[in-house]
């Protein structure tokens, strides 16, 4: 998750609309949940920062049809978000072997890079209060399901993230989410923050964000 700017604004067409399939053993219809590869290219990035050596050891981890994505994803790819999650999943382990949790270092790896390249127009006048109005935007930049919205105390050291209609959406990916979330607010100046997940409700999940001044 990340980003906002032009492309936050882009008509709900782009990237297609999600689309949607009939499980033969059920007979229902339903909506695949899909995320933007934005993430992907990131940690394509990273490995070629970090050499070849590392790279083929992640590659080794992928199943042929996650080695087809990771290689042929562009901006404007979305992929199945199960799929996405198992990807990033993998890449986090071998990109950041010494941290204790690598998703969430993934997911403030995101933010601190989306914020303060693509949209660094954006970093330069963030505030906590503005990252709090733009949570619903961000989400829609990488989540075709699901909406989002936070909250912010009035002397700004307490908030709330939640996304609500999405109960499926991936533990992996929640982890990274709670990461972009705490990068998101460092861009914008709030220095020590703490980021704590809520799973107690898969119709709505939270995320209560301490702030210290």
């Amino acid at each position: 998750m990340g980003g906002i700017g032009r492309e936050a604004n882009q008509p709900a067409t782009v990237g297609r609309a999600p689309r949607r399939f009939v499980d033969r053993n059920r007979a229902e219809v339903r909506t695949m949940a899909r995320y933007k590869a934005a993430l992907i290219l990131l940690i394509r990035k990273m490995f070629s920062q970090k050499g070849r050596r590392v790279e083929d050891a992640f590659l080794e981890q992928l199943t042929p049809e996650e080695t087809d994505a990771y290689i042929s994803a562009i901006p404007l790819t979305w992929l199945p978000d199960v799929q996405a999650a198992s990807i990033l999943q993998k890449a986090a382990k071998v990109l950041f072997p010494d941290e204790k949790n690598p998703l969430f270092k993934l997911g403030r790896e995101e933010a601190i890079d989306n914020l303060r390249g693509v949209y660094k127009v954006f970093a330069k006048i963030a505030s906590v209060p503005m990252i709090t109005q733009q949570v619903a935007k961000i989400w829609r930049v990488y989540h075709d399901q699901g909406k989002a919205w936070a909250t912010l105390t009035e002397d700004q050291t307490e908030g709330m993230v939640v996304v609500e209609g999405y109960p499926e959406f991936p533990p992996a990916s929640r982890v990274i989410f709670a990461g972009f979330i705490s990068g998101a607010l460092e861009v914008a100046g709030a220095k020590d923050t703490s980021v704590r997940a809520d799973v107690t409700d898969p119709g709505a999940w939270k995320w209560s964000v301490q702030i210290k001044k």
